[in-house]
């Protein structure tokens, strides 16, 4: 769908503030922003005018970037923001419907390492590319329901973890959960059939503080690797 000109000039005029001013945000909070301005138009219909018009103010400024995250929504985002700040310090919009204090959170990640700086010509800078995950403000890296399920590993079940830092890698097996010289470590799937895999175990196979991650399965194992 085609925007207006004026609409794009507002999503334009607002991208370019909030660069300038070297502010964290996500496509959907300029979204908002426009709305609040009187634009009546759908999120989805404004989104990849809303990416792209980042990514030309950002390229302008020389120094923005952006990290995939769980930002409290049903999909992950796109998270803008400096090389130099860190996005696990990036407040997430309040969905609740209640204004809430902020909260000071322990055990933030430093941030990212060796962010690579926005580009003109990127393809569909819109959309999250398949296989592609980010971390929550906490760093974890979480291992959906589906590949877990792929690989046998319900609720309350245990799964090991081997640290391939020579390779980059990060290996998920269903398990007993006891250490072993197969494995690194453990983890049990979570209640909603998740693992969140922490920044300290990335680390051990050197792949902490990606802006995001490929994360692939097959019946036997589920990969973790940095995604190029």
């Amino acid at each position: 769908m085609t925007l207006g000109i004026a609409t794009q000039s507002r999503i334009d005029d607002i991208v370019a503030q909030w660069v300038r001013e070297g502010k964290m945000f996500t496509a959907f909070e300029v979204s908002l922003a426009v709305k609040e301005q009187g634009v009546r138009e759908r999120h989805r219909n404004m989104r990849e005018f809303v990416h792209q018009s980042i990514f030309r103010a950002g390229v302008a400024r020389g120094d923005y970037t952006r990290t995939l995250m769980d930002v409290g929504a049903p999909e992950q985002a796109w998270v803008y923001h400096p090389a130099g700040s860190n996005p696990y310090e990036y407040e997430p919009l309040d969905r609740s419907g209640f204004e809430k204090p902020r909260v000071q959170r322990d055990g933030v990640p430093a941030g990212v390492r060796n962010p690579m700086l926005l580009k003109l010509g990127a393809m569909a800078p819109h959309a999250i590319p398949q296989g592609a995950f980010g971390t929550d403000q906490r760093g974890r890296l979480c291992i959906p329901v589906h590949l877990l399920s792929q690989i046998g590993a319900g609720p309350g079940q245990r799964v090991k973890v081997l640290c391939d830092e020579a390779n980059e890698q990060v290996l998920i097996a269903k398990g007993n959960g006891s250490n072993g010289t197969d494995s690194d470590t453990s983890y049990t799937v979570e209640a909603d059939g998740n693992v969140r895999i922490t920044q300290g175990t990335l680390e051990k196979a050197a792949l902490n503080g990606l802006q995001c991650y490929r994360v692939e399965g097959t019946d036997a194992v589920i990969t973790v690797r940095t995604f190029t």
